[in-house]
């Protein structure tokens, strides 16, 4: 299975989600990781989006694999080194050092316009506040019958038949193929949906050439001013101011 494949990619730090594939992609060459660097406290604002990625997590890799970008999770920053940000069992405060020497690659983004920066917001209303199934499932139905078009794979149809005859395989004796065949013929009845009306979904789609979602044109990317001194990174300016020239 291509998801497989993928997968072995992923754990292995091969291909993509190699070290020096994800220095030639922006941001997340830029990612902030290692140690905690509490200098990023104060170059955050209150209402920043905070993106993150993990080396090791399969959900994270799954999410990285259907929505085909450089990020898996997201948090909004609150003051004092706190993002407010959801997890499996609903919305979670926590400091921004949680997510340092765990195998997270954190990307701060900042307003360019302060003007624009929430004032006086509180966010701890949304703590605890479980997920929907309704919301999850239909996000999750989004990216794997691929929508918005330009993310769709064949590949996509191809693991999502192959995983559902494993299953209804599997529970065949158990009298519990009929609901998985079920679901298989409502996952071809959406994908031929979503084709039908492809033209009709409007859905901000992701940059493939990138790896990351469109940012807005007053969202700044904060670099890690530690990669920015490295050998490599270097070596790559030099090469595009001489390109440029």
């Amino acid at each position: 299975m291509f998801i497989l494949i993928d997968f072995i990619f992923f754990k292995f730090g091969l291909k993509k989600y190699s070290t020096k594939e994800k220095r030639k992609r922006h941001p997340i060459n830029l990612s902030w990781e290692g140690e905690y660097q509490q200098i990023l406290e104060d170059m955050l604002k209150t209402g920043d989006i905070v993106f993150f990625s993990h080396k090791k997590n399969w959900i994270s890799w799954l999410v990285q694999y259907f929505s085909k970008t450089d990020i898996s999770h997201v948090g909004i920053y609150i003051g004092d080194g706190h993002i407010v940000h959801s997890s499996l069992s609903g919305s979670r405060k926590d400091h921004l050092q949680t997510f340092f020497d765990q195998g997270y690659e954190v990307i701060p983004t900042s307003l360019k316009n302060a003007e624009n920066q929430p004032k006086d917001v509180d966010f701890s209303k949304y703590i605890g506040i479980p997920y929907s199934l309704k919301n999850v499932f239909l996000k999750g139905m989004y990216f794997t019958v691929g929508i918005p078009w330009r993310k769709f794979r064949l590949t996509y149809i191809f693991d999502m038949l192959v995983i559902f005859s494993i299953l209804s395989a599997t529970l065949y004796f158990w009298s519990f193929w009929i609901p998985f065949v079920s679901i298989s013929i409502l996952y071809l009845f959406l994908v031929s949906f979503a084709f039908l009306y492809r033209n009709e979904i409007n859905i901000p789609a992701s940059d493939p050439g990138e790896g990351f979602y469109i940012l807005q044109k007053e969202i700044n990317v904060i670099p890690n001013v530690l990669k920015m001194n490295e050998p490599w990174f270097l070596e790559k300016m030099q090469k595009a101011t001489s390109n440029g020239n």
